[in-house]
């Protein structure tokens, strides 16, 4: 195969596809009986009921003692401390030691859904940001709700507290909102959103208590995350259908506006009418309080579409 110029090409980009892929995963899984060796960090491991259910669960693999269990903790520490603060020593080099952020952390958006910024299981000394847009027009602020978890709903997660920011009135989707979430090596949650016209700018500052949960809580989450897996598979299929009608309302607004400023134009008034009538039942379904199911969105979808291209297109005749 090596004498095979094209053959080899295929092997290398496919070899860099998943490097790549590897290189930007943050959890894995692996067979119990890939694991080489298990060592014991910790007092609690020294409990004989903790040592046998290790055993058990390793199918009778003998864990480890020969690592001092509370020295472990030290060392273990140490490395993390060095490769925090950029210690390049030789004897840290090779090695990968990370602390991780257990839930997803992210922002409400103006349908309910989270907007994810951190992923679970990013590494601690994590920064990221994301862009926004103002949802309506004239829309002099935009409040952002910070969530920790891993359901689709934004309210579903745990709420960590909020910040506004003031934003030029305009048309919807004109100003931009640049958010940045950003976790120290203290694992406190450092959150900002900057309008990058004016460059106004507002902070958030969250302890490491209050977005903190317990191995059991972290656990539950996660469970409740896989269990109202399809539930939530299906509340973003509803959000995207309801928000792809909203933008197609948005968009024909206007045009109505300049069909009724033409002067001797081709429409006639009933046509007019039952375009403002469409749309008018399009809009009542928008408002109302509980999202209605996909095949309603796009039935109203369509039917306005059947209604205003038709319309629409006289006018670019």
């Amino acid at each position: 195969m090596s004498g095979n110029i094209k053959a080899m090409g295929r092997l290398r980009v496919a070899c860099e596809k998943e490097n790549g892929t590897l290189s930007s995963n943050t959890e894995t899984t692996i067979e119990i009986d890939d694991v080489n060796e298990v060592l014991l960090v910790g007092g609690s491991t020294r409990i004989p009921k903790i040592q046998q259910l290790l055993k058990d669960f390793f199918n009778r693999k003998e864990p480890s003692k020969k690592i001092h269990a509370d020295e472990g903790v030290a060392y273990g520490a140490a490395v993390l401390t060095a490769k925090l603060s950029g210690e390049r020593n030789q004897k840290v080099k090779n090695l990968v030691l990370l602390d991780v952020v257990p839930l997803s952390l992210g922002v409400n958006l103006h349908d309910g859904s989270l907007s994810v910024i951190i992923k679970r299981n990013s590494p601690i000394l994590v920064k990221k940001e994301r862009i926004y847009f103002p949802s309506m027009d004239k829309q002099s602020s935009i409040t952002f709700n910070v969530y920790q978890g891993e359901r689709s709903r934004a309210i579903d997660n745990d709420w960590l507290g909020k910040f506004q920011v003031a934003v030029p009135v305009a048309l919807k989707g004109k100003s931009r909102i640049n958010v940045v979430s950003e976790i120290d090596v203290n694992e406190i949650l450092n959150c900002s959103a900057e309008e990058l016209t004016t460059r106004q700018k507002k902070k958030i500052r969250i302890s490491d208590d209050k977005q903190r949960h317990s191995k059991e809580e972290i656990e539950k989450m996660l469970k409740d995350a896989e269990k109202y897996k399809l539930n939530d598979e299906e509340y973003k299929k509803k959000v995207f259908a309801h928000n792809v009608l909203e933008e197609y309302i948005y968009d024909v607004k206007p045009k109505i506006k300049s069909i009724g400023s033409i002067d001797n134009t081709k429409i006639h008034k009933e046509e007019l009418e039952k375009m403002e009538n469409v749309i008018k039942n399009a809009r009542h379904i928008l408002d109302l309080s509980k999202l209605a199911y996909v095949d309603k969105y796009e039935k109203t979808l369509n039917e306005l579409e059947k209604v205003c291209v038709p319309i629409i297109a006289q006018l670019v005749k």
